[in-house]
């Protein structure tokens, strides 16, 4: 009887790995009333994300700039981790890592190797509180390297020459004063030669033009207007995909900081959204 216990129970454990059945960690502060519940079992899961000795989850906690790496290093692609790995014992680093003071040195490096941030991001304010303004970064690299902004529509211009002025510099027309619909009676009349050189040079010019950005979500949003464009860009981004999300009073506070239960949503959304979900 004692035997078929034994391999009922060993039965058990070997489907529960095959078929991929995870068993949720229950903390002692929060259940399933909790409104971020669903993010914080899954991620937990998943091994993601973890609570304290003492078996709590604190949800209310803070998140530190070193701890939300950790987080996002957690939902990047096996593919990407390995190569991370790979350079850095192909590099030596690991036991040099593991005698680090920092626990989160090994995190920092992987985030940094695949492309998550960069030295800069990593040199500073490690064990303080993450704000939304620095979570934006990590979150648009994140996007970029899963490619999930291809559908995101955003406004751009080009502050391109007109063709009176494209023609009068290469040497085309001598009055660079005359209208467009002047200019255009003459092309018609020039030479097959003369019109492929500023058809080239025309093109030339639209191709090395760069697009100008024009913020859309400063319309959505009060509190960012003044702010850095190529950040708000960043922003915009990562708001349209639904990663970070503003406030009811149509503010985004990029300097407030996130519980633990807040990231949690974030990190959940990032990983559903990489694999696709």
């Amino acid at each position: 009887m004692k035997k078929l216990v034994v391999i009922t129970i060993v039965i058990a454990i070997a489907l529960g790995i095959v078929c991929g059945i995870a068993f949720a960690k229950e903390f002692t502060d929060i259940d399933s009333s909790h409104w971020a519940f669903k993010y914080v079992d899954e991620l937990s899961n998943k091994g993601i994300i973890n609570g304290y000795e003492d078996g709590s989850f604190r949800p209310s906690n803070n998140v530190t700039k070193a701890e939300f790496i950790k987080l996002m290093v957690g939902c990047l692609d096996e593919k990407d981790t390995k190569e991370a790995n790979d350079f850095l014992q192909l590099a030596g680093m690991l036991e040099a890592i593991s005698n680090t003071r920092e626990w989160y040195t090994k995190y920092a490096l992987t985030a940094q190797l695949s492309g998550l941030c960069d030295d800069a991001f990593l040199s500073y304010a490690m064990d303080e509180p993450i704000s939304r303004r620095d979570m934006t970064e990590v979150l648009y690299n994140f996007g970029k390297m899963y490619n999930l902004f291809k559908d995101v529509k955003i406004k751009t211009i080009q502050n391109l020459k007109s063709k009176v002025e494209v023609a009068f510099e290469i040497g085309l027309i001598k009055d660079n004063s005359i209208s467009e619909e002047e200019f255009d009676k003459q092309f018609k009349k020039l030479s097959k030669t003369k019109q492929n050189e500023f058809t080239k040079a025309y093109d030339e010019m639209v191709k090395n033009t760069p697009s100008i950005y024009i913020p859309q979500i400063t319309d959505e949003f009060d509190d960012i207007n003044g702010e850095d464009l190529e950040l708000i860009k960043k922003l915009e981004y990562v708001n349209y995909i639904g990663l970070l999300n503003g406030y009811e009073d149509s503010t985004f506070k990029l300097d407030n900081m996130l519980t633990r239960a807040e990231v949690s949503t974030v990190v959940y959304r990032c990983l559903n959204l990489r694999k696709g979900v």
